[in-house]
């Protein structure tokens, strides 16, 4: 579906990715889908993409009302990309608590997520977009506390581990020395969510994430 290195060439081809991947999310989790967005939060807050201090389903409330803003709509598509469209929304502040209530919760949690996900395709290009649908693949594995952020510490430290890690998972890959330190790095994971489990089921574990082609 996608390629492991490449960066989109500009902002329809990220709205493009993003139009498939949040319907897919919404459709696959279902009534899963804060557990997930905490998890996914997690990951993009690591990576620098969010502040520590924001959730998922406050931005999209803030997106959700500012589109529709009278006096200044914001909106990704006259910002011209989705890192300028953020940065509004940041500053956004003519937020109104009876239009929140107005919006349910899934709502401002898929929104936020069109935000979010459009942000990081930005960043990291199509190895990005060709992680979520992994993530889809077993989202309730994924939505384990502490696991996406532990994926995302990997990628924040070193960017060239995120195409050698959908390589790995995605099972596309046959370069012995990335898969390799695509399973070394998933397996430390493993270690610090379960210090005390058998290392050899914590290998098992890492080899079934892995696609079977």
């Amino acid at each position: 579906m996608f390629g492991l290195g490449a960066i989109f060439s500009g902002l329809s081809a990220v709205l493009g990715v993003v139009a498939k991947l949040v319907p897919a999310v919404v459709e696959i989790v279902g009534a899963k889908l804060l557990t997930l967005a905490k998890a996914l939060e997690a990951f993009f807050t690591i990576l620098g993409l969010m502040k520590p201090d924001e959730n998922v389903e406050e931005i999209g409330d803030k997106a959700l009302q500012a589109e529709e803003d009278e006096l200044d709509p914001i909106t990704v598509e006259n910002s011209g990309s989705y890192e300028k469209y953020k940065e509004r929304l940041d500053e956004y502040d003519r937020l109104d608590p009876e239009k929140s209530a107005l919006k349910t919760q899934d709502e401002k949690i898929q929104k936020g997520l069109e935000v979010m996900m459009g942000v990081s395709l930005e960043k990291f290009g199509e190895p990005m977009a060709a992680l979520f649908p992994i993530i889809l693949r077993d989202p309730a594995f994924y939505s384990t506390v502490g696991r996406l952020e532990g994926i995302g510490k990997v990628i924040q430290e070193d960017k060239d581990m995120l195409p050698n890690i959908v390589g790995y998972l995605s099972g596309k890959s046959s370069k012995t020395l990335e898969n390799d330190k695509a399973f070394d790095a998933l397996l430390n994971v493993e270690k610090l969510l379960y210090p005390s489990a058998d290392k050899r089921e914590l290998e098992n574990r890492v080899e079934d994430m892995r696609e079977k082609k």
